[in-house]
């Protein structure tokens, strides 16, 4: 059993909240740039790309679970999960996590927010995924080469 967590710069949803705070901050507190000229407009095109959002990452969640995994970055992994979401992308959570916040800034009817998601998109690239790439290769070897060569790390 593995005893030691993969180290990152920052636990993944603060390294979105951040940039998302800002963004919202920015329209609310300088200068409102909008999507859409009504609000509901907003909520037509933002909810369905958070509860896409919301379920990618609930099955994720149930993915981890069935594996006895914990979600948790901070918490070691134990096992390869090559199941469920996992099929299509190594990374679902965080395609879960940058779904929902494009799906808040569309809600809320700001750009802000993702004119500084590359921001948090670059944060995460390098702070977390090739580290944990980096971790999981030196656990598992072999077996996570081909699960990479399989599975893309986005979609």
């Amino acid at each position: 059993m593995n005893t030691e967590p993969v180290r990152v710069i920052a636990p993944p949803p603060l390294i979105y909240l951040a940039p998302l705070g800002a963004g919202v901050a920015l329209h609310f507190l300088w200068q409102p740039l909008r999507f859409f000229p009504s609000g509901w407009i907003g909520h037509a095109a933002g909810w369905p790309v958070f509860g896409v959002a919301l379920l990618i990452f609930l099955w994720s969640l149930r993915t981890f679970a069935r594996h006895g995994e914990d979600i948790r970055i901070e918490k070691p992994t134990n096992s390869l999960v090559g199941n469920g979401p996992y099929r299509f992308s190594r990374n679902p959570i965080y395609v879960s996590l940058t779904l929902a916040y494009a799906g808040i800034a569309l809600i809320l009817n700001t750009v802000w927010p993702l004119t500084l998601l590359p921001l948090a998109l670059a944060t995460m690239h390098y702070g977390v995924i090739l580290r944990e790439e980096g971790y999981l290769e030196g656990l598992f070897g072999d077996e996570y080469r081909q699960y990479r060569k399989k599975v893309r790390r986005w979609l």
